[in-house]
């Protein structure tokens, strides 16, 4: 699978998605902060929004933001565990799961000691639906290759069935 002396290297894309999203939640991407790239962005796909469009995409924009870097989280802590130690797929999954949700956590906790963040029990809500979303998508990827993998060997036994005798050429003694 991996070499045992690197596999451990494998441990530093989720630390390092971790620190992104250390970075994604302090106060230089606080509402305030991403209220001008939205508004930006908004104008130039709509030619004269009124406020109230434009207060509800940026919400709608940061709340997508949650779901999705906490996807990508668990996606990261998957792999890891999956290639730094010979976890099974499902111990893997509960695993990035649980350590996701966990930091999403310590991250809304952390956010109460910022100037411009607020804590929200919404929003570990909302990076639990993004660390749910993941860790469906990984069990209906292997569901799907295990429904592959039992059409190909039921395949396989229907070629060789095909080639046995369908009569049995042995004189009957009646």
């Amino acid at each position: 699978m991996t070499d045992p002396k690197r596999r451990w290297w494998w441990l530093l894309l989720p630390i390092s998605w971790m620190a992104a999203i250390f970075v994604f939640s302090s106060d230089w991407l606080s509402w305030r902060n991403t209220t001008p790239w939205v508004r930006s962005w908004l104008y130039r796909c709509l030619p004269n929004p009124d406020p109230y469009t434009v207060e509800t995409c940026h919400l709608v924009v940061r709340k997508l933001g949650h779901v999705a870097e906490y996807a990508v989280l668990a996606l990261l802590w998957y792999v890891a565990f999956r290639r730094a130690g010979y976890w099974r797929p499902w111990a893997a999954t509960a695993g990035a799961a649980l350590v996701s949700i966990l930091y999403a956590g310590l991250d809304e906790w952390r956010q109460t000691f910022t100037a411009e963040r607020s804590s929200s029990v919404a929003d570990v809500v909302l990076d639990s639906l993004g660390v749910l979303l993941s860790a469906t998508g990984i069990g209906l990827l292997y569901w799907v290759r295990s429904r592959r993998s039992q059409s190909a060997q039921a395949d396989t036994y229907r070629i060789h069935a095909r080639k046995r005798p369908r009569y049995s050429y042995v004189a009957r003694s009646d």
